[in-house]
């Protein structure tokens, strides 16, 4: 047995056993969406998405006047910042429960708006880096095709088929909370602690906490009326296998990179 499937083994079983935890702990907040007023939701959605995009805008440009010229650390200092709003959220769903002050028209207004900051950074850093990373670009563009969709019908869908709108909008929030630590991990890149705490909360939003929603969707009819839900699923289901594809290469990073760290400080 080679050892990439004895590391895939590994993440499997370790998602068996956190995942009945993470739904424990985090639960869905889809159920208490159910009637929400999609109307004033929608107005939300659009303002809170244009503020998170044009206010990761103004911090990268302030960030890059008065801080760093450097473009990767404009673009983890605004994450950073943008990602504290969805790990507000986290956070209050763990210690207090749900529904959280924030409505699904702000979190995902919140997601949207952070995903077309993200859309457009990683495009600059392309054009101008010359930096091709084709699976955040291609995690980045289907977040912006979601945002463009529910623009264009998520007034008009079936009220049956909004299950599934709000557990992908629900699961892109809890995936955006590791980049709190993803960030932090950026500017402190010898601190074992941010290390640390970027490997266990990666594993725990982008991994053991999407296994329930994959759950979910499973358990439900899938059977959507519009096929604008199912083009939606379809892209979601793509983001869950990237994010399971990260979550093996930082498994295999924490398992091997202080070893191979203490190995190259022997040598020297």
């Amino acid at each position: 047995m080679g050892m990439q499937t004895v590391l895939v083994l590994a993440m499997v079983a370790l998602m068996a056993a956190l995942t009945p935890y993470a739904d424990r702990v985090a639960p869905s907040q889809v159920k208490d969406w159910e009637g929400y007023d999609r109307d004033s939701g929608i107005i939300v959605f659009m303002k809170i998405a244009a503020a998170f995009a044009l206010g990761g805008v103004a911090l990268h440009a302030g960030w890059y006047a008065f801080v760093s010229k450097e473009i990767r650390s404009c673009n983890n200092f605004v994450q950073l910042c943008l990602s504290l709003f969805f790990t507000y959220n986290w956070l209050y769903i763990i210690f207090v429960g749900t529904p959280t002050p924030l409505s699904i028209g702000a979190q995902s207004g919140a997601c949207a708006g952070y995903e077309i900051y993200g859309l457009l950074t990683e495009l600059v850093e392309l054009v101008v880096l010359g930096i091709w990373r084709p699976a955040m670009l291609l995690h980045h563009t289907l977040c912006a095709v979601f945002t463009a969709v529910t623009l264009a019908v998520y007034v008009h869908v079936p009220v049956h088929d909004l299950f599934y709108w709000h557990l992908v909008w629900d699961s892109i929030s809890r995936c955006l909370v590791s980049n709190v630590a993803l960030n932090l991990k950026f500017f402190f890149p010898k601190s074992a602690a941010a290390r640390m705490f970027f490997f266990v909360l990666f594993l725990w939003v982008r991994a053991a906490e999407q296994v329930p929603f994959l759950r979910q969707l499973y358990r439900s009819p899938r059977d959507w009326q519009e096929t604008s839900t199912g083009v939606v699923v379809a892209g979601w289901i793509v983001l869950c296998a990237l994010n399971f594809y990260w979550s093996a290469l930082v498994f295999k990073i924490a398992l091997f990179a202080d070893s191979k760290r203490s190995k190259k400080q022997a040598v020297e």
